[in-house]
């Protein structure tokens, strides 16, 4: 998975050189830290600056669709024609998770939170998995965006994740840094933990299942 992103990125980088998309254009986006996302004929990506732009494939064409509130790291994800990111950085105490509609080109909704969004949020069923940094995990209704739970710390000590989000079977995984350190994971359903393992230094942000 990986190494498709890192190609993924390469490729729309080489697109950009080879259309000759000009200096202004990419100097007014900025720099983009995660690849874009196809839907149909289109290509869409958010700058680091929080904008998020829709392209042709011939990279010709570049429309603004939203001015972001914050900076952004984190990558997209599409369902159901429907662009979801999360934005803030490290230091970050407050966030959005933005809701896109690629049928109206409107923001459909946007959800304050605490903490930061530095991965893409992971959907399951009808429920969004968005990981928060400090603040934890989250998860919402897909259908009326209420909150469903929110794991903020465990048997005492406060939860960090900015790592990726893993379903393993009907529990979603992450890891873990600072004040807990290790992988721990949770029944999808009601945010209860299910399973911990203690490591003795941060994990890598990046997990997977081989």
């Amino acid at each position: 998975m990986k190494k498709l992103f890192f190609l993924t990125f390469l490729t729309f980088i080489t697109l950009t050189q080879s259309y000759g998309m000009n200096a202004e254009t990419r100097a007014r986006i900025g720099s983009t830290f995660t690849p874009p996302l196809e839907a149909g004929d289109k290509y869409y990506f958010v700058a680091t600056t929080g904008v998020l732009y829709e392209t042709d494939k011939t990279i010709n064409t570049i429309t603004k669709l939203y001015d972001g509130k914050k900076q952004t790291l984190g990558s997209m994800i599409l369902h159901e024609n429907r662009l979801y990111w999360g934005d803030g950085l490290h230091t970050d105490e407050k966030s959005f998770l933005h809701v896109f509609d690629l049928k109206t080109k409107k923001m459909l909704k946007e959800i304050s939170l605490e903490g930061h969004i530095e991965r893409a949020p992971l959907i399951h069923g009808r429920s969004i998995f968005i990981p928060t940094g400090p603040a934890g995990l989250i998860a919402y209704s897909l259908d009326d965006f209420k909150l469903k739970w929110w794991a903020k710390d465990y048997q005492g000590k406060k939860l960090h994740i900015d790592s990726n989000l893993l379903m393993v079977g009907e529990k979603i995984c992450a890891t873990t840094v600072y004040d807990l350190k290790g992988l721990i994971c949770f029944d999808a359903k009601n945010g209860k933990a299910t399973q911990f393992s203690q490591l003795t230094r941060d994990p890598k942000s990046e997990i997977s299942i081989w």
